[in-house]
């Protein structure tokens, strides 16, 4: 990102790039559309401050979005004159640009780009059981299965029996953790595996001069009680004090 950064201070116009891919094969979302989204939107900010929009073309590009979505983020694109390439899916990053598995060629300066997510290579090499996607397999404990003292959490494993919506994110992350963790405390202490976690999506999509709470629940009910606007600029201090209450307690608990 320091990279693309130094890149992109270096230009004084161009055609910037900005997509991802999703791994659906284990029924979840396995991928990182929310931060593409918010690279969007802040690149977009970024240029107006520099007062060089006008000089610039950004795309958003992903095999994962259908041409004619609609919905709250796509407005948010489409109000920052941010084209979308929905559909589009690159094979190949060359020297200015990319390529279509056609071969047809996609100039760009900067390109911006998050790929599916398929678990850690080490795993193929292991013992551990994998699923069809590449994760490590566990139950809807964490478990490894056929593993009973094994547990995995977070970007390395699967879901079981997934909504296809729930994502890899750092929030379900921690979410799976912690029910792991309080199953393996549980065998360690001669019981059972009985903690399970709940299938959600919250996120706050910062734009800077704009922002989003993006939620979604197995059970539909609203984040912390619906105290929080669904889209407010000052959502973004809640999102920076949420940070800084989780690195206290990651350094300090």
């Amino acid at each position: 990102m320091v990279l693309a950064r130094a890149l992109l201070e270096s230009l004084s116009a161009g055609i910037i790039y900005v997509g991802y891919k999703i791994n659906r094969m284990d029924g979840f979302v396995a991928g990182r559309p929310g931060p593409m989204y918010e690279c969007a939107c802040l690149l977009d900010y970024a240029l107006r401050e520099r007062g060089v929009r006008n000089e610039f073309e950004i795309h958003f590009f992903s095999p994962d979005r259908s041409p004619g979505e609609k919905g709250a983020i796509t407005d948010r694109l489409r109000e920052r004159g941010i084209i979308l390439d929905d559909g589009y899916a690159p094979v190949e990053f060359l020297d200015g640009g990319m390529a279509d598995k056609d071969g047809r060629f996609r100039k760009a300066d900067l390109v911006l780009y998050s790929p599916e997510i398929t678990g850690p290579s080490l795993v193929q090499k292991s013992c551990l059981p994998v699923s069809i996607g590449g994760h490590i397999d566990v139950d809807k404990y964490g478990q490894v299965k056929g593993l009973p003292h094994v547990f995995a959490a977070g970007d390395c494993a699967n879901h079981e029996n997934p909504p296809p919506w729930v994502p890899h994110q750092a929030h379900m992350a921690q979410l799976r953790a912690s029910a792991a963790a309080k199953n393996m405390k549980a065998i360690l202490n001669g019981k059972g595996s009985t903690n399970l976690y709940r299938q959600e999506l919250s996120c706050i999509l910062d734009m800077q001069n704009d922002a989003m709470w993006l939620y979604r629940s197995e059970d539909d009910r609203p984040p912390f009680r619906n105290i929080f606007p669904r889209r407010s600029k000052n959502l973004i201090f809640v999102k920076e004090a949420f940070e800084q209450i989780f690195l206290f307690y990651l350094r300090h608990l």
